[in-house]
């Protein structure tokens, strides 16, 4: 999540913003999609558990990061400075 946070961070200053937080309303999709998919397994174990605590707390990351995108550049470049971006934290979370 890092990773692809700041390669998505990067493409910022070199795309059309509304292009990239449409691509990430893509992945919110199919992140749900497949939270979705698990959730529906109800096997109650701990893997599964994981599974569904961690995509849930990605697609809340990429929500997040979205509607930053929307805010504009600068304003998501202003979080980014200060370290502020929810993926900058997703590893202590």
């Amino acid at each position: 999540m890092v990773d692809w946070g700041g390669k998505r961070q990067s493409r910022v200053d070199e795309e059309n913003t509304a292009a990239l937080a449409e691509e990430i309303e893509k992945e919110i999709g199919e992140w749900l999609q497949a939270w979705e998919e698990t959730k529906k397994l109800r096997d109650g174990s701990v893997e599964a558990r994981v599974a569904l605590e961690w995509a849930a707390k990605i697609i809340c990351t990429l929500v997040i990061e979205a509607e930053l995108i929307h805010s504009g550049r600068e304003k998501y470049m202003e979080r980014y400075n200060q370290e502020l971006l929810p993926w900058m934290s997703m590893n202590i979370i």
